[in-house]
């Protein structure tokens, strides 16, 4: 038979029918764990928009640019509000100057009920066309936007200057890449394990890196619009470890290390039983089953510790 039609047959051994595996008890440091799933966020993150309709003249940024807090993001056609606003600063000194016209002409004489109507109505001219004008100069300030946060532009719904646009066709969004962290949500049970500046470790299912954060905030009320009764815990993650492929809305479980145990004296989670008595394990004595009723203390996902009841050595079963 030629060499490579050699096929390696692997030798199965399977335990006897009714055999069950057993184990030996060891001694260890456990690790009792929670593992929430969650998603990349940002502490700092907004979408822009106008507050009125009109003509997009400018826009400054596409996304994937850097920006800085107050740089100009887009502007609507300012023409006709930058000619109003002319209009209202002239009315304004037209106002001004009659108002110290009759002021002048009335120097010296005797003020009667229907001069001073006349002067109070030249000062309620006066504010309206003083109103006017910070008014328009409103409209003006509205008519740009700029950037409240230094970001990245993530999103922009209208790329295109020169069409018009509504406040909701024409949206903007930022985000601060250096305010990244990794939002999960707990039920009352485990939200009560988890302690502001605990450490935590993040695995994202994007990234074979492992990284390193701690709890900054929990909130205090439930989270909005959830079947149940979550809250959300926001993990901040170390600058060290952030990197440049992070990206919002990746997805990812956190680690919390709740308790740890040196020297503790452990079984696989399998072998342990309950009943109307207890906690027991089976273990063998003398090649037979034998009864042992056990303490237990911290419990991982595979292994349980053994606060009394066996020792390291002793072997038990399934």
């Amino acid at each position: 038979m030629p060499p490579e039609a050699i096929s390696i047959i692997k030798e199965v051994r399977t335990l006897p029918q009714g055999q069950k595996k057993t184990h030996d008890v060891k001694e260890g440091t456990l690790q009792e764990e929670l593992v929430l799933a969650g998603n990349i966020d940002a502490t700092e993150k907004v979408t822009l928009q106008f507050q009125t309709s009109g003509r997009l003249s400018y826009i400054a940024v596409k996304d994937g640019d850097l920006v800085k807090k107050g740089q100009l993001i887009a502007q609507l056609d300012s023409r006709e509000l930058k000619k109003r606003l002319q209009k209202d600063l002239n009315d304004y000194k037209s106002s001004r100057w009659d108002l110290e016209q009759q002021k002048d002409d009335q120097e010296g004489k005797a003020i009667t009920d229907a001069l001073q109507r006349a002067l109070d109505k030249t000062q309620f001219t006066l504010d309206s066309s003083v109103l006017d004008v910070e008014l328009t100069s409103l409209s003006l300030e509205f008519s740009r936007l700029v950037s409240p946060i230094n970001g990245i532009v993530t999103f922009v719904e209208s790329p295109i200057a020169g069409v018009n646009i509504t406040p909701s066709s024409a949206r903007f969004a930022i985000v601060n890449p250096d305010t990244l962290r990794f939002v999960v949500t707990a039920d009352q049970k485990e939200i009560v394990q988890i302690k502001e500046g605990q450490a935590v470790e993040i695995s994202l299912d994007a990234l074979d890196k492992l990284l390193m954060g701690k709890v900054h905030h929990i909130s205090f009320a439930p989270k909005v619009g959830e079947t149940s009764i979550v809250y959300e815990v926001f993990i901040e993650v170390s600058k060290d470890e952030l990197v440049d492929n992070l990206r919002l809305g990746m997805t990812g479980d956190a680690r919390f290390v709740l308790s740890s145990k040196n020297n503790a004296i452990s079984i696989p989670a399998t072998a342990l039983q309950s009943d109307e008595k207890g906690d027991f394990v089976w273990k063998k004595v003398k090649g037979k089953k034998q009864r042992q009723d056990v303490t237990i203390g911290i419990e991982t996902e595979s292994e349980i510790e053994i606060v009394k009841g066996l020792s390291v050595g002793d072997v038990v079963y399934d």
